[in-house]
Formats: C-alpha cells, sequence, structure tokens
C-alpha cells in the first residue's frame, strides 16, 4: 500500500478521483466522465479539501486545473481546444484558476498505466461527511447520587412569570438580528457549505474565500450573480430569478 501522507496534492487528488470512480462504478474506470462530474460530484472541495490537503477553494481549483491541463500525464481531456485553453492560463501569473468551468461538458479520460491499484484505495482518508467517528471504550458506570429532596412549593412559585421580561428579551433579540446581512441558503455558503457568520457587511465566505454575491448554476457550475435567471454557459434557469 502506498504512503499518502507524503504524496503531492495533485496525486492525492488523482487518487481520490479514482477512489470515487470505483465506488460508483468499479468497472467504469476506462469510462469517460464530465469536468463538471469532477468538481460537483466525485471530488468536490467541500468534501475533499482535507483529503487532497488544501485549504483554500482557490488552491483547489488550482490542482484541478492542473490536472486538466495534462500535468503528469495522470488525465486526458476530450478537446483539444480546451486542454490548449487551460494550459495557455496556468502560464499566466495571475491565472483564472475557475476556468474549467467552461469546459464543464468536456468528457475526461484516467489515463490506464497512472491509475492506482485498487489495495491503495485505503490509504485515502474519508472526507469530513463521511468520517467514521471512534467512540472511547465503554467503562463502569458510577453509581448516581441519591436525589435530593424537592423543596416545598409555594403559592408564588405557580404564579406564571411576568410577562414584561419575555417583551424585553425579545425586543433585544430582534435588535440584535435586524438588519443582519445572512447570504447563502440558510447562511450557508453556496460553494462550500460552511456555516457563514452573521455580520452587519458579509462580501466573501471566511472558509474558501469565494465571493458571497456569486452563486453556482446547478447545471454547470458557473458562477452566476444573484438575480440571473439564466445560466450564461449553458442557459439552464438559475432558480435566482
Amino acid at each position: 500500500m502506498s504512503d499518502t501522507t507524503t504524496e503531492a496534492p495533485l496525486r492525492r487528488l488523482h487518487r481520490a478521483l479514482v477512489q470515487a470512480l470505483r465506488e460508483r462504478d468499479p468497472a467504469g474506470l476506462g469510462r469517460p466522465f464530465t469536468v463538471a462530474e469532477i468538481y460537483q460530484d466525485l471530488v468536490p472541495y467541500r468534501t475533499h479539501r482535507d483529503v487532497v490537503g488544501v485549504e483554500m477553494n482557490g488552491d483547489y481549483e488550482h490542482l484541478v486545473l492542473r490536472l486538466l491541463a495534462g500535468e503528469e500525464a495522470l488525465l486526458t481531456l476530450g478537446s483539444e481546444h480546451a486542454r490548449g485553453e487551460i494550459q495557455a492560463e496556468l502560464g499566466r501569473s495571475n491565472p483564472n484558476t475557475g476556468l474549467f468551468r467552461e469546459y464543464a461538458a468536456v468528457d475526461v479520460h484516467l489515463v490506464a498505466e497512472h491509475i492506482p491499484p485498487e489495495e491503495d484505495d485505503g490509504a485515502i482518508i474519508l472526507p469530513r461527511d463521511e468520517a467514521v467517528v471512534e467512540t472511547p471504550a465503554e467503562s463502569e458506570p458510577e453509581p448516581e447520587p441519591e436525589p435530593e429532596p424537592e423543596p416545598a412549593t409555594s403559592v408564588e412559585d405557580l404564579a406564571p412569570a411576568p410577562l414584561e421580561e419575555e417583551d424585553e428579551m425579545t425586543e433585544a433579540t430582534e435588535e440584535e438580528t435586524d438588519g443582519a446581512v445572512l447570504p447563502g441558503d440558510d447562511g450557508v455558503c453556496y460553494w462550500c457549505r460552511g456555516q457563514l457568520p452573521i455580520r452587519e457587511t458579509l462580501n466573501f465566505c471566511p472558509y474558501c474565500g469565494t465571493d458571497v454575491a456569486v452563486v453556482p448554476c446547478g447545471s454547470c457550475g458557473e458562477a452566476l450573480e444573484v438575480g440571473w435567471r439564466f445560466c450564461i454557459q449553458c442557459g439552464a434557469t438559475s432558480g435566482e430569478g
């Protein structure tokens, strides 16, 4: 079994991709899959950032871009034009790491001679959402203390609490949350699904660094501004209009 603890992030991403394909269809490693499937279903950033060993969404996108560019000959793209554009973008001093989303529908193939053996899949750590949490061994339960006798209940204790305190607490809670910006789906980042803090001004996700004013297209992953009714890449209805 290979030791993946010191393996380069690009190789770790490739190994995790192969493992995900095996779990989906053990006999289908020779079949093509799309660019969109890589970052949406097979090895998305939100569940595989720890496995790959990246902290930011931009670092993850840069690895995907390198993988699709053919670095180390781990993958091949079904479009020479797409591969050329990605390679040219990587040569820039400040590349657009999300460029691969423009080629979401392009087919991708694994290079057979670089597919790791199946027994190496156990070296990949499960994503955080699927990791098994070990429970400590059970110990002898301690004897419960004898319950203390309850004090006698007076007539005053049975009286309902004054409504004024309840109204003051409700007003204070409303004042604290009034005007707070809570982007995303119930305060969750559209891109990494991290829980966003409640702030008066919140422009970027504190976990993946993505602009919270844009949302991913549900069909191809293209970044869309809030309020757009259709995707500018694939034409699908965005659901935000």
